[in-house]
């Protein structure tokens, strides 16, 4: 009988520690739905990461080409500059030709001249609205990738808690299971006690007086 009272104290102190113990306030969790979160988080993380890699690899290339456009349109402005130079030679010469052949040459020299500046700046505003283009694209990947970083680490705070969380849970389960064991065991005592004192043959004995 002494047993089975100790055995209910003890069952008393477990409960008491699972009230008293918030283990840092971390909460108990279901198990395999934490699980799932954690490797659903984690799968989203190697997304968003692999992601953010393609992203920063096509920002290396744009910036590349960028600085090739803006080249080209550097190298091209000293050669814009001579054309138009050019076309002012050829205007102002033509006003002093008096030679029908030599009119005519001067002419088409100025309007190949023409054509000639006229594809240049074509060819600058192209590669300008290029360089906006590619720009655009990249301050647009940085965003992304910005926006990514922040998500990758609100969901690694989130897996960390929810493997804290479910470390917790099992160990409170494990606890749990042995103190269910344990009482399980502790019932069938007590039955067995309570059928010892009631069987007629054990009240017999305990009434009938010693000889």
């Amino acid at each position: 009988m002494k047993k089975l009272v100790l055995a209910g104290l003890m069952f008393g102190l477990v409960i008491s520690a699972f009230a008293s113990s918030d283990l840092d306030k971390i909460p108990l969790v279901d198990i395999p739905e934490a699980e799932k979160e954690i490797a659903d988080s984690e799968a989203k993380v190697e997304e968003l990461t692999t992601a953010n890699q393609q992203m920063d690899a096509e920002n290396q290339q744009l910036i590349e080409e960028v600085k090739t456009l803006e080249k080209q349109v550097v190298d091209m402005t000293p050669l814009m500059v001579s054309i138009r130079e050019k076309g002012v030679e050829l205007l102002s010469l033509s006003k002093k030709i008096t030679d029908s052949t030599a009119a005519e040459q001067t002419r088409l020299a100025i309007l190949k001249n023409d054509d000639l500046l006229r594809r240049m700046n074509e060819t600058k505003s192209e590669i300008t609205r290029a360089v906006f283009l590619k720009n655009k694209k990249i301050e647009s990947n940085k965003r992304k990738i910005s926006d990514n970083e922040m998500m990758v680490e609100r969901l690694t705070d989130r897996i960390t808690f929810l493997k804290a969380a479910v470390i917790k849970s099992k160990a409170v389960k494990e606890e749990l299971d042995t103190y269910m064991n344990d009482m399980d065991a502790y019932l069938q005592q007590a039955e067995g006690y309570l059928q010892e004192i009631k069987d007629p043959k054990t009240l017999e004995n305990q009434t009938q007086p010693v000889q």
